[in-house]
């Protein structure tokens, strides 16, 4: 009987192990130098995912300078912090990207231009962090050259020069959508956060949303919610409410921003400061007030995200967690399935965030629906599951 080679096996197989090896890009390179049937299926895996930044950007340039037909692998593409110079190649047409990331990139940039020339319908996704555009109509421009976003990621976005009191609109025809960055009371950074909330009945496939926002600015959010809320079905809030401040009402009544029309959500979540309270009104009085307002009967999961940077055991008393027990063991939440409590910092709380919170939310941990998580440094511990 003879041996069998490489070649005997089905291709099948062949593509089989290689698609097992992908994300391993080590094991990849590999591959490619073992068998040449296997090289031109692992030069599309290794070329699905591509990340460019200063030091590579010269390696990367020659690649697709030499090997064009390479671009056409690309699904995923990041630019971080890539510079004008050198310029990208005259024959880079990376056709299929979905996901576009840009970090620390000015929306000018001479790469961005060349992969939006090939790819600007086929790009979904867009993932901007600490990027700036000159003024709202460049920005607006830019968006539009995609005229598929279906979801779009942004942090920390900046415009250089004012945009005044106008807010355009921006794309619409969008699944998902987070914004943050909204909790700067910085004109030029809310400016791009406003684009998006100027024409909430747009949003008619809208059904997630993480938007981070100051307390001051939350009216803003209110007239968005009343249109928009209803199509969504996960709504992740974050909201800024450092310093002493002036109540903006105590009752649901008062509070410039309600939940109401989020009549459909299945998940909510809340992320603040856990800091000491100051003299007067505390800061975090607005919690409890904010999910008494929710009005979901098929909610199923809500997430508190307490950011405890430097806390101490007094600091964990900040936030009324009686009251937010109580609102969340009313009968209005009774298709509620998990509550997570999610603690991020503190190392000086650590023996205590268990045993507190679990005697200040008796009913939903005595329900087995409490989740208790304690992240400091690079350790995240679960400590009530």
């Amino acid at each position: 009987m003879s041996p069998t080679t490489m070649h005997d096996l089905p291709l099948e197989l062949h593509f089989a192990i290689l698609d097992h090896l992908r994300g391993d890009r080590a094991a990849l390179q590999t591959c490619s130098l073992t068998c040449k049937i296997w090289l031109s299926h692992v030069q599309r895996s290794l070329y699905e995912t591509i990340q460019v930044d200063s030091k590579n950007t010269g390696a990367f340039r020659w690649t697709m300078a030499r090997r064009p037909e390479l671009a056409c692998n690309i699904r995923e593409l990041t630019f971080c912090n890539v510079n004008r110079i050198p310029r990208p190649p005259p024959g880079l047409r990376p056709t299929a990207i979905r996901l576009l990331r840009l970090v620390g990139m000015d929306m000018t940039n001479p790469w961005i231009t060349a992969v939006l020339s090939a790819s600007k319908h086929s790009v979904q996704q867009l993932s901007l962090r600490d990027f700036h555009a000159h003024d709202m109509e460049s920005f607006l421009a830019f968006l539009k050259e995609m005229p598929n976003l279906k979801n779009i990621d942004i942090e920390r976005g900046r415009l250089t020069s004012d945009n005044g009191d106008t807010y355009p609109i921006g794309p619409s025809d969008l699944q998902s959508l987070s914004l943050v960055g909204g909790e700067s009371y910085d004109s030029r950074s809310l400016a791009v956060v406003g684009v998006f909330l100027a024409d909430p009945g747009s949003y008619k496939n809208l059904s997630i949303l993480k938007i981070h926002l100051a307390i001051g600015h939350l009216f803003l959010f209110d007239r968005f919610l009343a249109v928009a809320g209803p199509n969504l079905r996960e709504l992740d809030l974050g909201i800024q409410s450092n310093g002493p401040l002036v109540p903006l009402g105590t009752t649901p009544q008062q509070f410039p921003l309600s939940l109401e029309y989020c009549s459909n959500l299945l998940l909510f979540a809340l992320e603040f400061k856990l800091v000491p309270p100051f003299s007067g009104m505390n800061h975090l009085y607005y919690v409890p007030l904010l999910l008494s307002t929710l009005a979901a009967p098929k909610l199923r999961r809500v997430k508190l995200v307490a950011k405890a940077l430097r806390a101490s055991r007094n600091d964990l008393g900040a936030l009324d967690w009686e009251r937010v027990g109580q609102v969340l063991a009313d009968e209005r939440f009774a298709a509620l399935r998990r509550v997570v409590v999610h603690v991020i910092g503190g190392y000086a709380i650590r023996e205590s965030v268990m045993p507190f919170i679990c005697e200040r939310l008796p009913v939903l941990h005595s329900r087995g629906i409490l989740r208790v998580a304690h992240e400091y440094g690079a350790d995240m511990k679960w400590l009530v599951r």
